[in-house]
């Protein structure tokens, strides 16, 4: 349940363990929670429950653990551990005896399933506290987007793409056949064919021998025949065995091979063929197979996956899986390609592949090959691409799966369904006019067209309304109603497991500080905003109250009602999505600035647009000042004009924005902003530097590699030198010629009122033959003598001292030394600039390359790589961040040059726009790029691990080892410390630092206070010491964790007896 969250998806390839998965994070739960859980285990064969089961007795060995069992003749659902078939559990007898809340962990096996009415009706009532959803294969199998089941969040994603690359799994080598079957004298209803006239058209000799040829050409050792029917088996079955092949057909028959010895047999090399019938497509372990044969058409892209999966599995000896596929003149087969050439880290555009306009990017050692036929036949069956590219997507889909998208999937995929609208009335008016709406889905738009229009438009300032709908959906009560009590719990339940709607109560003076916890202020807060919004004048027409009952007034067709709920479940399910992904896009709400107006008398905030900044806050709000003092800033719709310190009434916000930026705070001709940063205890408030070189005009200049590069240049026009590029910088004014641009190296100059940091941009001019006299005072470019190289090259500070001329360094801690004969001034110094004023805002979007580009000043939008001279780092692929603050370079090729930094540019896949996180400095003991602007939305995104903490500045590691040390000895084992009216108790010193604690007799159980717990408690007690204010948790956390990051997400508990363990340390000196 990590930062908060009640549910997760997971999706692994086949062969990579999803099950063990599952119970290692069950085994996880039961040691964070010092309990064992209620698990409910969720499957749609009994096949997969058995496997589940053995998987979970291997763990748990030695452990007594009750199994229960809910499927077959079973129906029990007492035990530790439940295993249920869904086509049982799903039975109203049944889900009337699952209890609400009655089991901690619920596990969903291959979850792709999950869209079905049986499964809604079980997770609709199951509510457990965490819910885990596995499958290999994340498409759709039964007309709706199963992320959406799991508030959108996908905790860990390793396809078979991914498996691929990591050498978990074997590349495979596609080769498609022109099938000549017709596949349009085959009944195609409800995403199937007709089992009887398919096995008619395609159990043919012709297409047997077809096979054998391709058997043939494209050799195996052990092989999987998909076919259609048993019948269609045998008949394959005895072609090869007439060839020689060592065969036996398994199927659910009286006539099958006994499956477990067949299974034996192909393993240990007996047999060199199975022909299966619908029997391998999921949970069966068969590593030696390294041919598969799709005798059939597979209907759906999840069971395709699923039997190409069968034969990825990594073994002795096996290079690749070799597929071969019929590919024929139905839209299924579309369906299958488009798959598999989305497998790798950049997906394939289907048509621009058939068509020979691009490659497939696939993972590393893939092939796809289809014969010349096979192709023509597909771009036969594509649609017309349609007006927009939604509507080509749309096309695309439903035409090649049989059934039409929904808004939220194409959401998803990265289209947006609202740009439909200046050409239709709403989603589903566009539906129908491609033909796809049933007749009671007809019915229901004319009759509450009104209604559906409601649900696409309707404003969302938070995300309560929506919330609330679901709420209703999930009750099974958007006709009959609810009372409010039960429609404020499940409300605040859904809120509660989805970090991106819970942070809507962030700040929220009405519910206190505990979140909600209070019911019954909980539920007069639900009731006074989106049910007040619901029932009042915009919403009445749709709801109501009936005393303590939210009841609805729709209107609905009678007789279509499960049209009616479906329809509107669609379009709540797809402004969610829009909702969370908006709140994931702006950096989890990390950060926005307000620009500070005039309103004639004072200073006020002006704030960021509501549909620039969803997230952004509104009411009255509870923030951090940089002492860590807590005040109240009202946001309204455009303004902030009030804020005061919690306890006082009188607004101080004036005096705050004057103390911050002096008198002239908001005066026309002024460019202040007042930044929100969230950490994982809410905002913070902080002056936000000014724009300084970054406001001026951008100028080309001259620039060089390095110092040496630039002294080498004095001596010819610049633009002539062979180190020479142009770079282009916001330089304040013209200031003659002569000027060139270097980056500073190192921090020799970093100290005193004018700091030069390693990678600032230093604006020099030429200034060879000048005298000291001259330069007296003034930062320039040195040649000094230099034992090794003959000459070398620094930046220095000329001064007159005790009558000699020095050479001195700005950094107190820096040698300087003293100017001799063979001293020569190159340059002068004329600028600093930063790389941080050369760029945007951190957290600025981008939705086009134009913007982009003119954000940094550029003719050309930023690339990975030099673009203008600057280095930039474009990362869209999942790993690109190997630590929270730390990335590698995307262009190993790329020479960095001394002092060079780059700007770092994020998209996460499926994000529509480009987001800016800041400057990267490189740090050499490391070879990693450190960007401290890297936030939580983006680490979850494109991050290589899962924790939130950025790393810890050289040396605190140690004086928290000091600190451990000097409690031990002044203190020791035993000892009590108090914390806000609790104790713990000193066990020991801890294995790899940091020491054990516990609650004493009758207290908490023994945990560990870390070494990096109690060294982050000392990088926050240096900041007080730098900045003042107050040293707390909040504190802490706000310099520990990255901006964006949930509480639940951090270790609080740990950071308060970290603070409370310092503290005892220095009670303890004082003493």
């Amino acid at each position: 349940a990590e930062e908060g969250r009640r549910r997760a998806l997971v999706v692994l390839a086949t062969g990579l363990g999803k099950t063990y998965l599952a119970a290692l994070d069950v085994e996880a739960w039961s040691e964070h929670h010092g309990r064992r859980p209620r698990v409910l285990v969720l499957a749609h064969r009994e096949e997969l429950l058995f496997q589940a089961a053995r998987t979970f007795r291997r763990l748990l060995r030695g452990r007594a653990a009750r199994f229960g069992w809910c499927a077959g003749s079973a129906s029990e659902l007492g035990g530790d551990v439940v295993f249920a078939s869904v086509q049982k559990l799903s039975r109203p007898d049944h889900l009337a005896r699952l209890a609400p809340g009655s089991f901690d962990y619920a596990i969903v096996d291959e979850v792709h399933h999950g869209t079905a009415p049986s499964y809604r009706a079980i997770l609709d009532r199951l509510e457990p506290g965490f819910l885990l959803g596995l499958t290999a294969t994340p498409e759709r199998a039964d007309g709706a987007d199963v992320v959406g089941l799991f508030d959108d969040h996908v905790a860990y994603r390793a396809d078979i793409g991914a498996g691929i690359e990591r050498k978990l799994l074997v590349p495979f080598a596609y080769f498609g056949l022109r099938d000549e079957t017709d596949y349009r004298t085959v009944t195609f209803q409800n995403r199937r064919f007709d089992p009887g006239e398919l096995e008619k058209s395609i159990d043919t000799d012709r297409r047997l021998e077809q096979m054998w040829r391709s058997w043939q050409e494209h050799p195996g050792e052990r092989t999987l025949v998909f076919c259609c029917s048993i019948r269609h088996a045998h008949h394959a079955c005895d072609l090869l065995a007439a060839r020689g092949v060592r065969v036996a057909a398994v199927h659910s028959g009286p006539e099958s091979a006994p499956r477990e010895e067949a299974l034996a047999d192909l393993v240990a090399g007996k047999l060199d063929a199975l022909c299966a019938v619908d029997l391998f497509n999921e949970g069966i372990d068969l590593p030696s197979v390294d041919r598969v044969v799709m005798l059939r058409p597979t209907e759906s892209p999840v069971v395709f996956l699923q039997q190409l999966g069968r034969g990825l599995r990594v073994a002795d000896g096996k290079t690749r899986l070799t597929v071969v596929d019929f590919v024929g003149n139905h839209r299924v087969f579309l369906d299958r390609v488009r798959t598999l050439v989305s497998l790798g880290s950049e997906p394939s555009d289907l048509r621009d592949f058939l068509g020979g306009a691009c490659a497939a990017r696939l993972p590393p050692g893939c092939t796809v090959d289809l014969e010349l036929e096979a192709k023509d036949l597909l771009l036969s069956l594509l649609p017309a691409r349609g007006k927009s590219e939604v509507e080509r997507a749309y096309r695309d889909l439903r035409d090649a799966r049989g059934e039409r998208p929904t808004a939220g999937e194409l959401f998803r995929i990265g289209y947006r369904p609202a740009t439909l609208r200046p050409a239709h009335l709403g989603w589903f008016d566009f539906v129908a006019s491609e033909g796809d709406l049933s007749p009671p889905d007809l019915r229901v738009l004319r009759a509450a067209d009104a209604w559906l229009r409601e649900l696409e438009v309707t404003a969302m300032s938070k995300c309560y309304k929506m919330v609330t709908l679901e709420a209703l959906l999930e009750a099974g009560a958007l006709f009959e109603g609810i009372s409010i009590s039960e429609l404020a719990r499940r409300s605040r339940a859904i809120l509660a497991r989805s970090p991106e709607l819970s942070r809507d109560l962030d700040g929220v003076a009405e519910l206190g500080r505990g979140r909600g916890l209070d019911e019954p202020r909980f539920v007069s807060y639900w009731k006074d905003n989106p049910i007040a919004a619901w029932t009042g004048a915009r919403g009445r027409r749709w709801f109501a109250l009936d005393g303590d009952r939210f009841v609805p007034k729709l209107s609905c067709p009678p007789g279509d009602e499960e049209a009616f709920a479906a329809m509107t479940r669609e379009l709540v399910d797809y402004r969610l999505a829009m909702y969370r992904a908006r709140r994931r896009e702006d950096g989890s709400g990390a950060s926005f600035s307000a620009k500070v107006l005039w309103n004639k008398r004072d200073p006020i905030l002006k704030l960021p647009s509501r549909a620039a900044r969803p997230d952004r806050p509104s009411g009255d709000v509870d923030i951090r000042l940089q002492d860590g003092e807590v005040w109240r800033f009202r946001f309204m719709k455009e303004f902030c004009n009030v804020a005061h310190r919690v306890g006082s009434q009188r607004n101080e916000l004036p005096d705050l924005l004057r103390r911050w930026f002096g008198l002239t705070a908001g005066r026309p001709g002024t460019a202040f902003h007042v930044r929100f940063v969230r950490s994982p205890d809410g905002l913070w408030a902080e002056p936000e530097r000014p724009g300084g070189a970054s406001s001026a005009p951008r100028g080309a200049l001259v620039a060089f590699p390095d110092l040496r590069a630039a002294a080498g240049a004095a001596g010819v026009p610049t633009e002539l030198s062979p180190e020479a590029e142009t770079v282009r910088l916001p330089i304040a004014a013209a200031r003659g010629g002569g000027l060139f641009a270097v980056r500073a190296a190192g921090n020799s100059m970093d100290g005193g009122k004018h700091p030069i940091r390693d990678g600032d941009w230093l604006i020099m001019k030429f200034a060879r033959g000048a005298s000291y006299d001259a330069l007296a005072g003034k930062v320039a470019l040195l040649q000094v003598p230099d034992r090794d190289l003959g000459f070398a090259y620094q930046i220095k500070r000329i001064v007159r001292a005790q009558s000699r001329w020095w050479l001195r360094s700005n950094n107190p801690d820096a040698p300087s030394y003293e100017a001799t004969a063979e001293t020569v001034p190159v340059a002068i110094l004329v600028e600093v600039v930063r790389p941080e004023d050369i760029g945007p805002s951190a957290a600025e979007r981008f939705e086009d390359d134009e913007a982009l580009a003119r954000a940094f000043g550029l003719e050309e939008p930023p690339r990975t790589g030099r673009v203008g001279g600057h280095l930039f780092f474009c990362l869209q692929a999942p790993g690109a961040l190997v630590a929270p603050d730390r990335l590698r370079s995307p262009a190993p090729a790329q020479e960095r040059r001394p002092g060079e930094t780059a700007f770092v540019l994020v998209r996460p896949p499926r994000e529509p726009a480009w987001r800016y996180l800041g400057v990267a400095h490189y740090l050499d003991d490391e070879g990693l790029w450190a960007c401290p602007g890297i936030d939580h939305a983006a680490y979850r995104a494109l991050g290589s691990g899962r924790g939130a903490s950025r790393t810890l500045p050289a040396g605190i590691r140690d004086r928290a080892q000091v600190l451990v040390a000097a409690l031990l000895r002044r203190l020791g084992a035993g000892a009590s410390v108090e914390r806000d009216g609790r104790r713990c108790r000193i066990v020991g010193p801890a294995d790899g630092g940091g020491l054990r604690i516990d609650g004493g007799p009758g207290g908490f159980a023994e945990r560990t206070v870390s070494l990096t717990d109690l060294a982050w408690v000392i990088v926050a007690r240096d900041d007080v010491t730098k900045n003042g204010g107050r040293l707390d948790e909040q504190r802490v956390n706000r310099l520990r964790y990255l901006e964006g990051t949930p509480r639940a997400a951090t270790r609080w508990i740990d950071t308060g007896w970290a603070l409370a363990l310092a503290a005892a340390a220095d009670t303890a000196d004082e003493g």
